[in-house]
């Protein structure tokens, strides 16, 4: 018997209640399960005493034996056969190698049940855990009613597991669509059964969480975030849904900002650095959606008061010179509406902040240049020839040394012919 939760339908349940003959004979019995062996790699902490119910279906006229056996640190599994030292075990999952192959035995004395367990035998190098052997002894119970309360929890709990396994193989072979739709179904099974902050929910959140990512639907995820995160207590599924969260805000956040939805995109962006306020991504995506929606002001003192707030200074250099680079755009943009000092001003902060950035200081010279200084424009790309002593940087200086000489020389002779 396999130690994760497994799942049968609770209609199942109401179907047989209704339609069973009068001499259909529904009984719970209650006790422990001794693991003896086991077999397979998965099986740490399995041996030795476990809780674990039985809803057994006895229809004498028919010899036909059928129900449900399992329990909270047990795999559910139906059973079935003609008589109860030859019982049929499934367990629920997509794979007839995995769910078939296993059987059951017990003898019922008054109202004591006795009997064995036995799984097919894996290798010890599966990552599975199979009981070889396991010993049931258990009670009837007398309540009534608890009957159709354990046959709904255990049938719901099979139910679970098989949705699950559906939707993992379905995931495997790339049917993303289909398996987010078992993985749905398999968690509103689950919830029949567990508590919200039960930690065995943690198999159908990821799986639904991780099935909504690849398909894109971004959205529904939130909404799983906002609906399961306060419950959840297990902190690996805790850091994975914030991780899909901050990529679902990103995602949405760059799809609105394609459809030039400015707002949108920066509310999707301010939440994704919410989650983590060190992200580049979302850093450099709100610096772009200001800088895309002509607010260059914004996006500097964004960029200054996230300076302030990272404690690497590489991270903090890093930081500095997106805020040349949009002092740069600023100018750019100066420099083209025709207000030269606004333009020549944020240049120059750009150079301040990155003076390493060679294109700052050649954009400076040609802006001397045109404003008639040529002197002044050759004295600042030499002083760079002198500082920079990389070759691409000092091909960019030259080529841009060329073309000022030539332009200025073709300058001077339309000024000497009275151009």
């Amino acid at each position: 018997m396999r130690p994760y939760p497994l799942i049968v339908s609770v209609t199942m349940l109401l179907a047989l209640l209704i339609t069973a003959p009068v001499w259909a004979d529904l009984r719970l019995y209650v006790g422990t399960l001794d693991v003896v062996t086991t077999s397979g790699k998965a099986c740490e902490g399995m041996r030795g005493r476990h809780q674990i119910y039985m809803v057994l279906n006895v229809d004498e006229d028919e010899r036909s034996y059928s129900g449900l056996l399992g329990g909270d640190s047990i795999a559910v599994g139906r059973l079935a056969g003609a008589a109860p030292e030859r019982l049929s075990l499934r367990y629920p999952f997509s794979e007839a190698s995995l769910a078939e192959g296993h059987s059951l035995k017990f003898v019922i004395t008054g109202n004591k049940l006795t009997g064995e367990l036995r799984d097919k035998h894996i290798e010890a190098s599966a990552d599975d855990c199979n009981f070889d052997l396991a010993r049931l002894t258990m009670t009837l119970s007398e309540q009534d009613d608890a009957v159709v309360t354990a046959y709904q929890k255990l049938s719901a709990q099979f139910d679970a597991q098989l949705s699950r396994s559906i939707a993992l193989s379905q995931l495997r072979a790339g049917k993303f669509a289909e398996a987010a739709q078992n993985y749905e179904k398999a968690l509103s099974y689950a919830d029949k059964v567990f508590p919200p902050d039960s930690p065995k929910l943690a198999y159908y959140l990821t799986g639904l969480a991780n099935s909504y990512m690849r398909l894109g639907r971004f959205a529904d995820f939130i909404g799983l975030h906002a609906e399961r995160y306060p419950s959840i207590t297990d902190e690996t599924v805790r850091a994975t849904f914030n991780e899909h969260l901050h990529r679902s805000h990103l995602h949405l956040g760059r799809s609105s900002m394609n459809r030039e939805e400015y707002p949108s995109a920066l509310d999707h962006f301010r939440k994704a650095l919410a989650i983590n306020n060190k992200s580049r991504d979302a850093i450099a995506a709100i610096m772009s959606v200001y800088v895309r929606s002509g607010q260059h002001d914004e996006a500097i003192a964004f960029l200054e008061q996230t300076e302030k707030r990272l404690e690497s200074e590489p991270a903090r250099r890093d930081v500095r010179g997106a805020i040349a680079l949009v002092h740069y755009q600023k100018a750019r943009k100066d420099d083209k509406a025709g207000r030269p000092a606004e333009a020549e001003a944020s240049l120059l902060k750009a150079i301040k902040l990155d003076p390493e950035t060679v294109q700052y200081l050649i954009v400076q010279a040609r802006w001397r240049h045109k404003a008639g200084n040529y002197a002044e424009a050759e004295v600042i790309l030499k002083k760079a020839l002198d500082r920079f002593k990389d070759e691409p940087s000092r091909a960019e200086l030259n080529a841009a040394r060329e073309k000022l000489r030539l332009t200025e020389m073709m300058l001077k002779k339309i000024r000497g012919n009275g151009g």
